[in-house]
């Protein structure tokens, strides 16, 4: 019930995000918050902050920023050269503008050197948002998936777990139906 539903988009507006404010930031303030519901009675997608905390929990356990650790044990093993937080200038040129649709008109975001997602700060580097990559540097990722955690005889993430990603881990009475996750 972390940063989902009413509850959630309620305290996210009202998080003070600014320059400088890193993930531990982030989760000390939900930390502070109520849930939408107690824990395992419910389920509800959190497109933002749950990610945040899995994040938080990487540095936390491999004492280095989420930024790094991402770099040294992903990015850099799959070769992904062209995927960041915090794009060059040349990276910025490439980027293509956000699109949206606002009151039955397609509009597109001015693209900047200030943020990749929305108004988060580029210091933010969430577990939910905020990496720009390529689609050739994506594409790595989604083949090492595909191989079972493997990419060019590197185990990047161990194969039971790949496996484990793809079988539902809710029960049916938090998550009823056939959309499980």
């Amino acid at each position: 019930g972390i940063g989902t539903g009413e509850v959630g988009d309620a305290q996210f507006g009202k998080m003070p995000l600014s320059d400088g404010w890193e993930l531990k930031d982030v989760v000390g303030y939900f930390a502070d918050c109520a849930l939408a519901f107690e824990p395992y009675t419910a389920q509800l997608y959190s497109p933002v902050i749950g990610f945040d905390v899995l994040a938080r929990i990487v540095e936390v356990t491999s004492g280095q920023k989420y930024r790094d650790f991402l770099a040294k044990e992903i990015f850099e093993p799959l070769g992904m050269t062209d995927t960041t937080f915090v794009p060059t200038k040349e990276q910025w040129e490439r980027m293509i503008c956000m699109h949206n649709y606002i009151d039955g008109k397609a509009v597109t975001s001015d693209k900047g050197s200030k943020f990749v997602f929305e108004n988060f700060p580029l210091t933010y580097n969430c577990g939910g948002a905020g990496i720009a990559s390529t689609v050739e540097d994506y594409s790595k990722f989604a083949n090492m998936l595909l191989c079972g955690g493997n990419y060019n005889g590197v185990q990047i993430i161990p194969e039971p777990l790949v496996r484990s990603m793809s079988i539902p881990h809710l029960p049916e009475t938090i998550m009823p139906g056939t959309d499980v996750w």
